[in-house]
């Protein structure tokens, strides 16, 4: 249905192109009588054509030579937009208009100045309309392109040459590889439709066979379910209890496994949260110490230059401590100096005539005072210096002592925050194992219960196995013996039914003991099946208590292997000493 749209699409888009092709030919014919240029119009854009050359063009392809406003032709349609603005001049127009049914095509001409305006406007709308191909066919898109551009080099090819001829033998070419494709995919496809029927003739064929052996098995099926109908009726209750407590096992189960789907998707959950947050946690912990690496590395700066600075400042200490130490001694002299000379005036003040000497002494006092004096105030000075060299190096050791400890604190505190987020997770992943382990416990004891709800439901099904079993070797066994009581004249069904579950040597009993022995023998014969069923389905279900069963009946043989050797040896002692107290008598 596509392609034959896409084909009918293209039959009108084919017949509008030589509409349009026929209308600017008569367009170009009428202008042709006027030797004059022709000014095509496009957007604004003029090109001015002479009649000779617009019918050269139009034969050889009109539509790529007047229409550009939208790259030229586009898949054989026309495309360009409203065209040919009509030049306006002083002198007088003389216009002509040219009609059709579907388009029309408006030629202004001026004669003064020698141009012709063709409007194209209503062609290229209408060609515009035309021109909507399906997108949704893009099989048939690259057939119908080669297919189009065949029929335009078709109606071209008149009077275009060689290079057409050129063209149109490739499009041909490509259409013929084409089509030599579509026929071997149609082939193909010939050849798995065969293949297909073949099959599907085989699969019927046995499907025929399959419903005759169905059939077979079905009527044999029918017969066997009409036999145990009657077997089936006295179980009804037990199957009905069985599978009441198969439905119970199975909504156990189900719910069971359902518990242990939400706690693995919690987690699964619990694991993805784990894993964003070690990622998370990780990721800030690279990034703290990064960060602390960088602060490291400005503080182990900051700290190599509050040191060097300490240096300094230490060298500059001890220089000065080293002046002060000289310029103590230097005043100790200088003292020892004025205390000599203070004695000496002292002894020469003794001595009232050398008033000439005392006077030079007492100058020279004077001079050593001043001396001392001066000593002393470079001493403070150096005092003060040192000890403003001393305030400023414990002011530099204590902000290298602050430094270094907040650096150890902001260093450690991480490295604490990290072990704690450690820790907590370490916390949180053994408190995930301990779900796990309790979530296995709990998955085992499940097992383990639809385990022993799967050996019931054989125990079960063996006993009703074994009890259909044995209702029909009794059936069988009634029949026998029905047969041969009414060979012998006896007919009373009565007296045989008390014996149905015991062996064909007691139903053959007389029947006067019958009466008396029948009721008695039945019971405990029942008494010891329901034992031994019970007994067998005890050990069926564990396996321990049949090694215990195993290993007891092995001691109970050898203590009585034992306490008969004893005995045996005792008589054989006893038997011994009577033998020798007689020979003794």
């Amino acid at each position: 249905m596509a392609r034959s749209y896409l084909m009918t699409e293209l039959h009108c888009g084919l017949t509008l192109q030589n509409k349009i092709s026929s209308e600017l030919l008569e367009v170009v014919d009428r202008t042709a009588k006027q030797a004059v240029p022709v000014t095509v119009s496009d957007g604004g854009q003029r090109k001015a054509l002479t009649s000779t050359h617009l019918r050269e063009k139009t034969s050889s392809g009109l539509a790529e030579a007047l229409v550009k406003g939208d790259g030229g032709v586009e898949n054989g349609f026309f495309s360009a937009r409203d065209v040919a603005e009509p030049r306006k001049s002083s002198g007088a127009a003389d216009e002509t208009t040219v009609s059709s049914s579907d388009e029309r095509v408006n030629c202004d001409m001026t004669t003064e100045n020698g141009t012709v305006s063709v409007n194209l406007s209503t062609i290229a709308e209408s060609a515009k309309e035309k021109q909507q191909p399906n997108t949704n066919e893009g099989k048939f898109g690259t057939l119908d392109s080669q297919v189009e551009e065949a029929n335009r080099l078709l109606q071209s090819s008149a009077t275009s040459g060689k290079s057409k001829e050129a063209r149109l033998a490739k499009v041909c070419a490509g259409l013929s590889t084409r089509l030599q494709e579509l026929k071997s995919e149609n082939a193909q496809l010939e050849e798995l439709l065969r293949l297909e029927k073949e099959a599907k003739s085989s699969i019927s064929a046995t499907l025929h066979l399959l419903q005759g052996e169905l059939a077979l098995a079905r009527s044999g099926t029918n017969a066997a379910e009409s036999e145990m109908v009657a077997a089936l009726a006295s179980k009804n209750s037990e199957i009905e209890a069985l599978s009441i407590s198969l439905e119970t096992a199975n909504r156990q189960a189900q719910a069971a496994e359902e518990k242990l789907a939400l706690v693995q998707a919690g987690m699964e959950s619990i694991m993805k949260n784990r894993e964003i947050t070690e990622t998370r946690m990780i990721q800030a912990a690279v990034q703290r110490e990064a960060e602390l690496e960088q602060q490291m590395a400005e503080s182990t700066t900051a700290v190599t230059r509050m040191q060097r600075i300490v240096d300094e400042r230490s060298q500059k200490a001890f220089e000065l401590e080293q002046k002060a130490a000289m310029l103590e001694v230097e005043c100790a002299t200088l003292n020892q100096e004025l205390q000599k000379m203070e004695l000496r005036a002292r002894r020469e003040q003794k001595k009232p005539s050398e008033e000439f000497s005392q006077s030079a002494w007492r100058e020279e006092a004077e001079r050593a005072r001043v001396a001392q004096r001066e000593a002393e105030t470079k001493l403070s000075i150096l005092e003060a210096e040192c000890q403003k060299l001393r305030v400023d190096l414990a002011s530099a050791k204590q902000d290298f002592d602050v430094s270094s400890t907040q650096l150890g604190v902001e260093t450690y505190v991480p490295v604490i925050s990290l072990k704690f987020l450690m820790d907590s997770g370490l916390q949180a992943h053994i408190e995930l194992q301990k779900q796990y382990k309790e979530v296995m416990e709990l998955l085992f004891l499940k097992q383990a219960q639809l385990e022993k709800v799967s050996s019931e439901k054989a125990a079960m099904q063996f006993q009703l196995e074994k009890e259909s079993k044995k209702f029909r070797d009794a059936n069988a066994e009634v029949e026998r013996s029905r047969r041969q009581f009414s060979a012998i004249g006896v007919d009373d069904d009565n007296e045989l039914k008390s014996f149905e579950t015991l062996g064909l040597h007691q139903r053959r009993m007389v029947p006067s003991l019958q009466r008396f022995v029948g009721p008695s023998i039945q019971a405990a014969a029942k008494f010891l099946d329901s034992g031994a069923v019970t007994a067998g389905r005890y050990l069926w279900r564990r396996p321990l208590a049949r090694l215990f069963v195993v290993c007891y009946l092995v001691f109970v043989h050898f203590c009585l292997m034992y306490l008969l050797h004893r005995l045996q040896a005792k008589t054989i002692e006893e038997i011994e000493a009577a033998a020798g107290l007689m020979k003794n008598g």
